[in-house]
C-alpha cells in the first residue's frame, strides 16, 4: 500500500522545510510526496529543488501559478500514484514520526466499506504551542447540513474517489474539500480513528483566518444550496457573525476579536474561553 501526501504551497519558504521533514521522518515506508507550488518567488522552489535531489524520486514537485488551492490539488492528484491521499498545507506538519504507520494499519482494513478515513488535528501557534483540537466525531446530521466538516489535514482519501466523483471545484477558494466530501460521502460513512492526531495545523491559514470568515460562510451557503437545497436562517446568522469577526479584526487585530468572542462565550453561552 502506497500513501501519497500532497502539499500545496505558495511563498512558503519559512515553513515548507519543516513540513517536508515531518514526512521524511516517518517510520513507515512507501510514502510519496507531491508538492504543488503556486509559482512562489520567495525561495520555496529552491528549497524544493534541494530536498528532491536527496530523496531518490520520493518527492515530486512543480511550481506553476494557479487560481487557488483546489487547482493546485487537482494538478497534484494527476501526478500522485498512491492508493490513499492526504492533503497538507505548507505550514502544517505530521504530528509524530509514527503517524503514517499507525494510520496505515487502519487503512489496510478500511476497504471496501470505507474510502474516507480520518483522525484528529491539533491547532498550534507559529511557535508550536497547542491551542485547540479538531477531534469531533463525524455527525451525519451536521455534516450533511453543511454545519461541520471533517478536518481535511487529517483525512485520507482513497484514490478511487477522484475517478468517481471528479476533481475539486476550483470556483471554491476555501470550501473545496468540504464540497468534495459532500459528494464522496453521499451514500457512505467515513471511518474515524479516535485518539490519533495526524497533523499539527498552524492557525491563521486560509480556512481559519478571521479575515476569510465572511468568504468561508458564503461558500458554505453555496454548498447548502448545491447539496441540500433551500437556505436556513441560521446561515444568515453565521454570515453576520463572520462579518463581525472581520470588522473586529480590522479594528484591533486578533487580540480584540478573541477578547470579545470570549466575553460572548462566557456571558451568553456559558462556555470556556478560546485561545485562538
Amino acid at each position: 500500500m502506497r500513501i501519497s501526501i500532497i502539499v500545496a504551497s505558495r511563498n512558503a519558504a519559512s515553513t515548507i522545510g519543516r513540513c517536508l521533514d515531518s514526512i521524511t521522518q516517518q517510520s513507515a515506508g512507501n510514502i510519496e510526496i507531491v508538492v504543488a507550488d503556486g509559482g512562489s518567488n520567495d525561495g520555496t522552489a529552491e528549497i524544493l529543488q534541494r530536498q528532491s535531489a536527496g530523496m531518490g524520486g520520493s518527492l515530486v514537485w512543480f511550481s506553476k501559478p494557479d487560481k487557488g488551492i483546489a487547482e493546485a490539488w487537482n494538478r497534484a492528484i494527476a501526478l500522485a500514484t498512491g492508493d490513499w491521499i492526504l492533503f497538507l498545507g505548507a505550514d502544517d506538519r505530521l504530528a509524530a514520526p509514527d503517524v503514517i504507520m499507525r494510520a496505515g494499519l487502519v487503512l489496510e482494513r478500511a476497504l471496501p466499506k470505507h474510502r474516507v478515513v480520518y483522525g484528529q488535528v491539533a491547532l498550534v501557534t507559529p511557535e508550536d504551542v497547542e491551542v485547540g483540537m479538531l477531534d469531533r466525531p463525524w455527525s451525519p446530521r451536521d455534516f450533511y447540513g453543511c454545519r461541520y466538516n471533517l478536518p481535511h489535514q487529517a483525512v485520507f482519501h482513497h484514490r478511487s474517489l477522484f475517478g468517481e466523483f471528479g476533481p475539486f471545484d476550483t470556483s471554491l477558494k476555501i470550501a473545496a474539500a468540504f464540497d468534495f466530501l459532500l459528494r464522496a460521502l453521499a451514500q457512505s460513512k467515513p471511518l474515524y480513528m479516535p485518539g490519533l492526531t495526524i497533523t499539527r495545523m498552524q492557525i491563521g491559514g486560509l480556512s481559519n483566518s478571521r479575515l476569510n470568515a465572511p468568504r468561508l460562510v458564503k461558500e458554505e451557503m453555496r454548498l447548502f444550496l448545491r447539496h441540500v437545497g433551500g437556505m436556513p436562517w441560521t446561515h444568515l446568522w453565521w454570515l453576520a457573525k463572520a462579518w463581525v469577526k472581520y470588522a473586529l479584526y480590522r479594528l484591533g487585530g486578533d487580540g480584540l476579536a478573541l477578547s470579545l468572542a470570549n466575553h460572548y462565550r462566557r456571558l451568553v453561552r456559558g462556555e470556556g474561553p478560546l485561545r485562538y
